[in-house]
């Protein structure tokens, strides 16, 4: 198992020096130019707060009430080694943190607490999946 667990921090370390090289090798084609930036102010527009259209600042609300408690918990139940239950809720660093543990762990830490934040989601009423799960950007959320 130990080979196994090297072998995947290798090919992890190989992957994140790739995309390093990938990025550093793009930065030299960018150049500071003060007199375009200048030009950019100059052609900017004053931002009014009356225009702002209050449904663009409420979007993200309205977009995590329309998540179905079913579906969390069935994706926490069979992803939820990936953290893929907590992606679709909108936690998307708690999703993170289960995916990188899934990784170094074989999957196993983060399987389970997939599987436990899957059945609480599950055997919760509608009201209680939102007020304690679905806003809680907790990483554990039941603790």
């Amino acid at each position: 198992m130990w080979k196994h667990l090297v072998a995947m921090q290798k090919l992890l370390i190989l992957i994140i020096a790739i995309l390093g090289m990938t990025f550093n090798s793009k930065a030299s084609i960018y150049k500071l130019d003060a007199k375009s930036i200048e030009t950019k102010f100059a052609a900017a527009q004053a931002l009014d707060i009356t225009t702002l259209n209050m449904n663009m600042l409420t979007q993200n609300t309205m977009l995590k009430e329309d998540v179905s408690r079913i579906t969390a918990g069935v994706l926490g139940i069979f992803c939820g080694n990936f953290g893929i239950h907590r992606f679709y809720m909108g936690h998307t660093n708690a999703g993170i943190v289960y995916l990188v543990v899934g990784v170094f762990t074989g999957t196993a830490v983060s399987t389970i607490a997939g599987v436990i934040d899957g059945v609480l989601y599950l055997v919760a009423t509608d009201e209680e999946f939102t007020s304690k799960y679905l806003h809680n950007d907790k990483i554990i959320q039941w603790l």
